[in-house]
């Protein structure tokens, strides 16, 4: 039968017990431990031990290779809770052919193939034959759908095996898309020289994979970025950069690159890559837009501004808009509205050429005028053109920047409940935004990582009135209360910093 095959080996096991068997025994226990529910979680099946080696069948490649990363990041994590001496570093070979089954054996052709890919495989990684990744790939694409992601590959070399006349292409499998993204192709066999894998045993000519992924890499990754597919569009960025002729837009792309870096809050990597980064004239204003957006994310409100009012001085641009609402949140932490009033008094014409631009910005602009102010006449003015805002479609990432600035009117009103149902709308439109993110490591950072985020899901300070505008409201002698309060409510997650007995959120009750 046909099937998908995952051959799987210990490096320096062999080694190990002989120097410590008792290690060695101990270490094959937890390598058990951590490896067999991530094969039957994916309904594959061991079908043969070879002392640490294991061989596992799966029905389907995108089960088979959810599991190899999976096993491999859960060695990662094992191993970088403990010593070197203690550390379980894997192969992976992924194939997929035909097999036989018989009298607790396993024989075939696809069994050969996948216990020789395991030894050219890169310590801790996972490697995968063409056959595997001709019922897996994305498009012809240099990407393999997983169970419940995507990954990205590259090409190692193309290797000879004694059990089939002509070469195979051998693909190397990346645990997350930044690796993916730092490794070069030019670096990607490097590896086989430093495990002795002897050099008359592959070729590097790889130009075929290149004729495969020849597609217009600088469109597409412009269509994913406005999906909001950031992996993709890192994916098909890099892509460009490797294997274009179109040499002279490479800083443009790089700096394109860094947008989505400094969008996920990746400011170390941000730094690095724009420390390299020749600063043409041309592309100067979109660097600074993106130092902006990095300097945001580290809380330096002040350097940042800078940045954004460098880079905000065009309207063609189309990262003009973005600019302009950071530049709002920061002048209204700074309490500096008038500027904030200004700035979208200034560019007044601009904005309402789009209906949404125009809805928006005249919603800031309202609320900024209520902090100057103080007019209670402006809240049902706000009131008002929340609903208009509510009732055109906010999807898109700007609209995070106006549901920050409901928030902000909304606490400063005492409108608890307002304020936590427009928190609800911010972190499900976060999620959405999320769920468009192919690669599951950009997605978590997509949601946790920038400051923007970070901050719509700060908690939310409650204040508490009376019914009767003659009593005052009397907080609980926390000092009195059962020590069996819960911290937050099961029901809609509250935290309960000061020990309520009931909700104030949902009504809840809030003791075991």
């Amino acid at each position: 039968m046909n099937t998908n095959i995952m051959f799987t080996d210990i490096v320096g096991y062999s080694k190990l017990t002989g120097d410590d068997q008792n290690l060695a025994l101990e270490l094959l226990k937890k390598h058990d431990k951590i490896i067999e529910p991530i094969i039957k979680q994916y309904r594959g099946s061991i079908v043969k031990r070879i002392g640490d080696a294991i061989v596992a069948i799966f029905e389907n490649p995108t089960d088979i290779i959810q599991s190899a990363v999976e096993i491999q990041q859960a060695l990662k994590n094992r191993n970088n809770r403990n010593t070197k001496s203690r550390h379980i570093v894997l192969r992976v070979g992924l194939h997929y052919g035909e097999i036989v089954l018989k009298n607790d054996e396993v024989y075939g052709l696809g069994y050969e193939l996948a216990s020789s890919i395991e030894p050219i495989c890169e310590y801790s990684g996972v490697a995968i034959s063409q056959d595997l990744y001709d019922h897996a790939h994305e498009d012809n694409e240099l990407i393999v759908r997983g169970k419940k992601n995507h990954f990205f590959i590259r090409p190692i070399a193309n290797f000879s095996f004694k059990t089939i006349s002509n070469k195979l292409t051998i693909y190397k499998l990346y645990l997350n898309l930044l690796d993916w993204y730092e490794e070069s192709q030019s670096k990607v066999h490097q590896y086989l020289k430093k495990q002795n894998i002897q050099s008359d045993r592959y070729d590097l000519n790889l130009e075929n994979i290149q004729a495969n992924s020849n597609v217009n890499h600088y469109r597409e990754a412009a269509k994913f970025h406005n999906k909001n597919n950031l992996s993709y569009s890192v994916y098909h960025y890099k892509m460009y950069l490797d294997y274009s002729s179109e040499k002279q837009e490479y800083d443009l792309i790089e700096l394109s690159v860094l947008h989505i870096f400094s969008k996920l809050g990746l400011n170390r990597l941000v730094d690095k890559m724009g420390s390299r980064l020749s600063d043409f004239f041309q592309s100067k204003s979109y660097f600074s837009f993106i130092k902006g957006i990095s300097t945001f994310n580290s809380k330096s409100f002040f350097e940042s501004q800078k940045y954004f009012e460098e880079s905000s001085d065009d309207t063609t641009t189309y990262f003009f808009i973005e600019a302009c609402y950071y530049l709002l949140i920061i002048f209204l932490k700074h309490q500096d509205y008038k500027k904030g009033l200004d700035l979208i008094s200034y560019h007044k014409d601009f904005f309402e050429t789009d209906p949404i631009h125009k809805i928006r910005f005249n919603l800031i602009q309202l609320i900024c005028q209520f902090f100057k102010t103080k007019s209670n006449k402006l809240e049902e003015v706000i009131e008002k053109e929340y609903a208009t805002f509510s009732n055109h479609k906010n999807d898109d990432a700007n609209a995070l920047f106006v549901y920050w600035f409901l928030m902000q009117f909304y606490q400063k009103t005492n409108n608890t409940k307002k304020a936590l149902e427009i928190q609800s709308k911010a972190h499900s439109a976060i999620n959405q935004l999320a769920d468009n993110i192919s690669g599951l490591q950009l997605k978590q950072l997509f949601i946790d990582k920038p400051l923007l985020h970070q901050m719509l899901n700060d908690e939310i300070d409650l204040t508490f009135t009376s019914d009767s505008s003659s009593e005052e409201f009397i907080e609980p002698d926390t000092s009195q209360i059962n020590a069996n309060v819960f911290k937050f409510c099961v029901e809609c997650g509250f935290k309960n910093d000061k020990n309520f007995t009931f909700c104030p959120s949902c009504g809840g009750k809030l003791t075991k």
